[in-house]
């Protein structure tokens, strides 16, 4: 870790020749960079929108008659009304908004658009109709198509570095060492740290940030066009403080927990009461009308997907009966809601003397044993059948458990069912993860799967639980998707 050190007096100049690091163009690029940044979105929803249209009136023009595609090209300006929409609705630069509050908004905001354009089109036709097929089709491809098009506008300039607006960090400095560590690790979260600022009297340099002392804060922001500061707290009576202190220099302040303190904030938010400073705990497992929404589209999705994918599994289980002995599904007991065993059936991947193979490997190879300790998985699993590998990269080994989704045992999205003597393991989180029913996919299947440790997976799956609602769900399973395709965490 490269480092330099100077005393105070002559910190001001050691400022300028941090700010002489930077080239010209990325300097500028990070004094605009919310400016920027919500172009780059714009543009992408743009792209994508088009896309979408496009695509749609080809589909239709091949399912049916000759369309006239010079007709649905007047809508282009109209997609401009989208844009400043969003842009009114906070979607640019969608800086801190959260991943599954960004995907609520364009939702909702697309769908409430694409009403309101298709009811003025067919209200205000003369000589020609549109067709309701393209304006349906187009919606769709739509909530596809945004989404993933700002991931990959985010995730492409991230690996450019040159996602995100700077930032200012104030704080215990081992604290805020490890808040810009994980700033810079997870880029696409479109904050960028560009100070770190203590009580010090010496400046220096760790992991490329500059350490400043606070008697150059202010001039520091201002030469670099800094205008958000995150303030680790430890106590919330110092929010007053904390406001004043820095009104003049910064146009937004965050508090953030350090490290220590993570998640245990879950499902709080803070709440105006006459003028006080409130937290609100929802319980939105308590909402009866939630949780039977939740059930009907687990009955609908999974009776669906039962009908559809029939031939499929029938195919899957005669290709495990040719590759190896033994029966097609493997029955595992786990604990669903409020701690009751229930089985839970895979396609069999693995061989029939799968725990004697297992028990031999972690007894003879250390490294295999520290594996299993911390993941309770293996990656080079020696259990695993020729048939079973594939299964596995694409979770198709998952697709009987539709059925206890069916059944009411699991549900599309929850935390994973988890083993009897993995009890112990979960901790303290487990009293929550008996509150709601387990799940095909959900947070740990999102972030990382193998590569997650246990440790992490019930940290998770305790977000979950603290946060959860329907607009989560939607989320967790759209995401599933991408993560099922792309193989992600997968062994």
């Amino acid at each position: 870790m490269a480092s330099i050190t100077a005393p105070l007096d002559t910190a001001h100049a050691h400022v300028h020749l941090l700010a002489a690091d930077r080239g010209a163009l990325a300097a500028f690029l990070l004094r605009h960079s919310r400016v920027w940044m919500s172009h780059v979105l714009a543009l992408s929803d743009l792209a994508c929108l088009i896309l979408a249209g496009a695509l749609a009136a080809w589909i239709r023009s091949l399912v049916g008659a000759g369309i006239d595609f010079h007709l649905y090209l007047r809508f282009i300006p109209v997609l401009l009304v989208f844009i400043a929409y969003f842009y009114i609705r906070g979607l640019y630069p969608a800086i801190g908004l959260g991943a599954v509050e960004e995907f609520r908004r364009l939702v909702v905001n697309l769908t409430m658009i694409f009403i309101a354009i298709t009811a003025v089109s067919f209200w205000v036709q003369a000589d020609y109709v549109y067709s309701r097929v393209v304006f349906l089709l187009a919606w769709l491809f739509s909530l596809a198509f945004l989404p993933f098009g700002r991931t990959l506008a985010r995730a492409l300039l991230a690996r450019l570095d040159l996602w995100g607006e700077p930032v200012a960090i104030l704080g215990p400095l081992a604290e805020a060492r490890q808040i810009a560590a994980s700033l810079r690790d997870h880029p696409k979260m479109g904050r960028r740290p560009a100070a770190l600022f203590d009580h010090s009297d010496y400046i220096a340099r760790t992991g490329g940030v500059p350490v400043l002392p606070l008697a150059v804060m202010a001039g520091f922001a201002q030469q670099h066009g800094i205008r958000s500061a995150l303030v680790i707290y430890d106590d919330l009576n110092a929010l007053p403080l904390v406001r004043d202190m820095y009104r003049d220099v910064f146009e937004r302040v965050l508090f953030v927990s350090g490290p220590e303190h993570a998640l245990r904030l879950s499902g709080v938010s803070v709440q105006d009461f006459g003028g006080l400073l409130s937290l609100e705990i929802r319980q939105s497992l308590l909402d009866r009308w939630a949780q039977l929404q939740k059930r009907l589209i687990d009955i609908a999705a999974s009776g669906l997907l039962l009908a559809a994918l029939s031939p499929f599994l029938a195919l899957v289980a005669l290709l495990i009966k040719i590759d190896s002995r033994g029966p097609v599904f493997y029955y595992q007991v786990r604990l669903g809601k409020g701690g009751r065993p229930f089985r839970m059936p895979k396609f069999r991947t693995m061989y029939r003397n799968a725990d004697a193979v297992l028990q031999s490997v972690l007894a003879s190879d250390p490294c295999a044993k520290a594996e299993w300790d911390c993941y309770q998985k293996l990656k080079d699993d020696p259990r695993i059948t020729r048939v079973g590998k594939l299964l596995r990269r694409f979770s198709i080994d998952e697709l009987p458990q539709i059925w206890n989704v069916f059944t009411g045992e699991m549900s599309l999205v929850g935390p994973r069912p988890i083993l009897p003597d993995q009890k112990d393991l979960y901790g303290r989180p487990f009293e929550h993860y008996t509150r709601v029913t387990p799940g095909m996919t959900g947070l740990w299947q999102i972030s990382g799967r193998n590569r997650t440790s246990f440790a992490r997976r019930a940290e998770l799956d305790l977000h979950y639980v603290m946060n959860w609602s329907l607009w989560w769900d939607v989320y967790i399973l759209v995401r599933t998707v991408w993560v099922v395709l792309t193989r992600y965490g997968a062994c």
